[in-house]
């Protein structure tokens, strides 16, 4: 039994909390990585992970979501040959994407409403356990100089950028390399 994996801009964060929150009253494991992610873990190897393991793929479509890059990637790792994940969109706000228009999205743009027909599908590929998601999937932690302590600037603003959904800024010396 597989769980749900959730791809969402970090500004649309409260609607997914509380998709998360509807899906697993229902019984499903579902799998966001607002709270999975412990200190000093390199993320995007859990979130990919993460992906690869889920049994469904929802993404939440909003112009915040359109613009993330972080989002796009995980579509990206969702939709690889090797991997072919359902992919179930969510319209939150805006237009249904062009790049999912090969895909009937469930329309929540007037609130959060779980249809049984889109319980149905995801319940065919996840099946309800009652059991909390998986963990985070093991990864090195990142290593420091001293091999312990705070995080470089530069993976510092990687983090942050990952929590804004934003692209971080590279400084002089990324570019020099």
């Amino acid at each position: 039994m597989g769980h749900l994996f959730i791809s969402y801009s970090k500004r649309d964060i409260e609607f997914a909390r509380r998709l998360r929150s509807a899906l697993q009253d229902r019984g499903f494991a579902v799998w966001m990585d607002e709270a999975k992610l412990v200190p000093s873990e390199r993320w995007w190897p859990t979130i990919e992970q993460n992906i690869l393991s889920a049994s469904g793929f929802i993404v939440i479509m909003s112009p915040n979501s359109r613009r993330s890059r972080w989002v796009e990637r995980e579509i990206l790792v969702a939709e690889r040959e090797d991997v072919d994940k359902p992919i179930f969109p969510v319209l939150l706000a805006g237009d249904g994407w062009s790049r999912l228009a090969d895909l009937q999205y469930e329309d929540m743009t007037r609130g959060l409403a779980l249809r049984p027909e889109f319980i149905a599908e995801l319940q065919r590929v996840a099946p309800p356990s009652g059991q909390p998601p998986p963990p985070p999937i093991p990864v090195e932690p990142i290593a420091t100089p001293t091999g312990s302590g705070p995080l470089p600037a530069a993976d510092r603003r990687l983090v942050r950028a990952h929590h804004r959904g934003r692209r971080p800024r590279r400084d002089q010396s990324e570019r020099a390399s």
